[in-house]
Protein backbone atom coordinates (compact mmCIF):
# COMPACT_ATOMS: atom_id res chain seq x y z
CA UNK A 1 0.00 0.00 0.00
CA UNK A 2 1.19 3.52 -1.18
CA UNK A 3 1.98 5.68 1.77
CA UNK A 4 -0.57 8.99 1.37
CA UNK A 5 0.73 12.20 1.62
CA UNK A 6 0.26 14.96 4.49
CA UNK A 7 -3.05 16.50 2.76
CA UNK A 8 -4.77 13.61 1.81
CA UNK A 9 -4.56 12.06 5.71
CA UNK A 10 -5.46 15.80 6.41
CA UNK A 11 -8.45 15.53 4.30
CA UNK A 12 -9.36 12.20 5.55
CA UNK A 13 -9.11 13.62 9.53
CA UNK A 14 -11.62 16.64 8.40
CA UNK A 15 -14.27 14.02 7.19
CA UNK A 16 -14.45 12.50 10.55
CA UNK A 17 -14.52 15.83 12.55
CA UNK A 18 -17.64 16.70 10.08
CA UNK A 19 -19.47 13.62 10.95
CA UNK A 20 -18.70 11.12 8.69
CA UNK A 21 -17.89 7.38 10.05
CA UNK A 22 -14.41 5.57 10.11
CA UNK A 23 -15.86 2.85 8.30
CA UNK A 24 -17.61 5.29 5.35
CA UNK A 25 -14.54 6.68 5.44
CA UNK A 26 -11.99 3.59 5.26
CA UNK A 27 -14.39 2.36 2.59
CA UNK A 28 -14.30 5.43 0.17
CA UNK A 29 -10.70 6.05 0.59
CA UNK A 30 -9.18 2.20 0.57
CA UNK A 31 -7.69 2.63 3.95
CA UNK A 32 -7.79 0.75 6.63
CA UNK A 33 -9.66 1.22 9.47
CA UNK A 34 -6.38 0.95 11.79
CA UNK A 35 -4.51 3.62 10.12
CA UNK A 36 -7.45 6.38 10.45
CA UNK A 37 -8.01 5.53 14.37
CA UNK A 38 -4.01 6.69 14.25
CA UNK A 39 -4.40 9.19 12.46
CA UNK A 40 -7.43 10.20 14.34
CA UNK A 41 -5.39 10.38 17.53
CA UNK A 42 -2.46 12.26 15.80
CA UNK A 43 -4.03 14.88 14.15
CA UNK A 44 -7.53 15.30 15.60
CA UNK A 45 -8.94 18.30 17.26
CA UNK A 46 -11.81 15.58 18.07
CA UNK A 47 -10.62 14.98 21.85
CA UNK A 48 -9.68 18.61 22.68
CA UNK A 49 -12.85 19.98 21.20
CA UNK A 50 -15.07 17.26 23.14
CA UNK A 51 -13.76 17.91 26.36
CA UNK A 52 -14.47 22.09 25.66
CA UNK A 53 -17.51 21.41 24.80
CA UNK A 54 -17.82 18.93 27.88
CA UNK A 55 -16.71 21.73 30.10
CA UNK A 56 -19.61 24.22 28.29
CA UNK A 57 -21.82 21.44 29.32
CA UNK A 58 -21.07 20.71 32.60
CA UNK A 59 -21.68 24.45 33.18
CA UNK A 60 -24.43 24.82 31.52
CA UNK A 61 -26.05 21.87 33.97
CA UNK A 62 -25.15 23.56 36.83
CA UNK A 63 -26.84 26.46 35.64
CA UNK A 64 -30.24 24.78 34.49
CA UNK A 65 -29.95 23.09 37.86
CA UNK A 66 -29.72 25.92 39.91
CA UNK A 67 -32.27 27.51 38.30
CA UNK A 68 -34.63 24.12 38.01
CA UNK A 69 -34.62 24.30 42.16
CA UNK A 70 -35.47 28.21 42.49
CA UNK A 71 -38.46 27.38 40.04
CA UNK A 72 -39.57 24.83 42.43
CA UNK A 73 -39.63 26.73 45.17
CA UNK A 74 -41.51 29.61 43.64
CA UNK A 75 -43.87 26.76 42.46
CA UNK A 76 -44.35 25.88 46.08
CA UNK A 77 -44.41 28.92 47.41
CA UNK A 78 -47.41 29.35 44.76
CA UNK A 79 -49.18 26.96 45.88
CA UNK A 80 -48.93 27.57 49.59
CA UNK A 81 -50.24 31.31 49.23
CA UNK A 82 -53.26 29.69 47.04
CA UNK A 83 -54.37 27.11 49.58
CA UNK A 84 -53.99 30.49 52.27
CA UNK A 85 -56.46 32.37 50.29
CA UNK A 86 -59.57 31.96 51.49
Amino acid sequence: MERLKTEKILSIVKEYENGKSVKKISEENGVSVSGIYKWLKHYSNVNTTAKDRLKELEEENRKLQAENENLALDLKLAKEALEKKP
